[in-house]
């Protein structure tokens, strides 16, 4: 019973996906279908003389079956992520107590209510601030913004002047709560990777480094940064060299060669004068 209850409140919370269908052998969709006249080879033109076309429900074929359950996965993923991390705010990991509050003589005073009069235990524990995050997505919609100018440039674009961001009126995205948890959670993952490297940097110098110096951070940071780049770029970030192996001359055999070599020129061979 409790498992039927719980499947239909999250139905009512996320709802319905009605893009992006998943496959199956009814599945139709609109498709812009030809005229034809009434000797059925001949197309059915307008008076521009173009082809007169009719939206019409064609049934999807089976070899769309991967691709349409790929849009429909995609969406529905994409879709109860935005409403589970629009609901992470009321996650413990992201809230803390208020504390007591005191008044002058010490006598702990009633807890705080919201409008709907119920008691506030409990207030936001972020990483990062709300205007943090606003600039960090400002910055990042201001280099994209440059990027798209210098291509209009680029292709000549006769309003490319006007395509550049505004110094008065600079982008300011909206930050959805969803959208601030992710970061933040990133933010903190990026951070907790530097602080473990840096940690196993100071390990394996304990006799030089009691405890974690900023030169281990720096390396730490440059070890991860170095490691995220090459991961997430197209190409690698070092390219190792093979060249061709070279084996080990063994002393036996030098002896062996040295045996069988050509005396020096000037050498006799009979009585091994010069």
């Amino acid at each position: 019973m409790s498992a039927n209850v719980e499947e239909e409140s999250a139905n009512r919370v996320v709802g319905k996906l009605k893009s992006y269908p998943a496959w199956k052998p009814s599945l139709t969709t609109k498709k812009r279908v030809p005229q034809y006249e009434e000797d059925g080879e001949t197309y059915k033109r307008d008076e521009n003389d173009k082809i007169e076309y009719k939206l019409q429900r064609v049934p999807v074929p089976a070899e769309q079956r991967s691709v349409t359950n790929h849009k429909h996965m995609s969406a529905h993923v994409q879709k109860n992520y935005g409403v589970l991390w629009n609901t992470a705010d009321k996650c413990a990991l992201f809230r803390r107590g208020v504390g007591e509050r005191t008044d002058e003589d010490g006598n702990v005073l009633a807890p705080p209510v919201n409008k709907n009069g119920e008691e506030i235990l409990t207030r936001a524990n972020r990483a990062l601030s709300g205007h943090t995050l606003k600039t960090l997505v400002s910055g990042a919609a201001a280099a994209v913004n440059a990027q798209l100018a210098a291509d209009a440039v680029t292709l000549r674009l006769s309003d490319a002047p006007n395509l550049g961001e505004d110094a008065k009126y600079p982008i300011q995205p909206v930050v959805t709560v969803g959208a601030a948890m992710a970061i933040e959670a990133a933010w903190i993952a990026f951070n907790q990777e530097m602080f473990d490297a840096a940690v196993e940097i100071q390990e394996a110098h304990y006799k030089k480094h009691s405890k974690v110096t900023p030169k281990c951070a720096q390396a730490a940071a440059e070890i991860v940064c170095r490691h995220l780049a090459g991961a997430t770029s197209f190409v690698p970030n070092a390219v190792s060299f093979r060249g061709k192996a070279f084996k080990k001359r063994t002393k036996a055999k030098e002896e062996g060669e040295g045996a069988t070599k050509k005396p020096p020129k000037g050498y006799a061979k009979k009585t091994g004068a010069k």
